[in-house]
């Protein structure tokens, strides 16, 4: 599955992950108290280099969702 988004500075990011992925995030993170904000590890980033593939994004910057080759998009509000 991937989701790409739009990131606080403008740019688009697309990232592949695993939603079933249930591994501990471990680290010097920060805890989330903000319902739309989804932690993934990015498989790209943990491929290449095997840890610090932890990312977050905010559900409301969604632009599109690829899942099983079908992609959903979305309009921005």
């Amino acid at each position: 599955m991937s989701v790409s988004f739009k990131k606080k500075d403008g740019t688009i990011r697309t990232i592949s992950f695993n939603p079933k992925d249930r591994n501990e995030i471990v680290g010097v993170g920060t805890n989330v108290t903000n319902p739309y904000i989804f932690r993934v590890r990015d498989l790209g980033i943990a491929k290449k280099y095997g840890s610090g593939a932890w990312r977050s994004f905010d559900s409301r910057s969604i632009i599109s969702i690829k899942s099983r080759g079908v992609e959903y998009k979305f309009r921005e509000v």
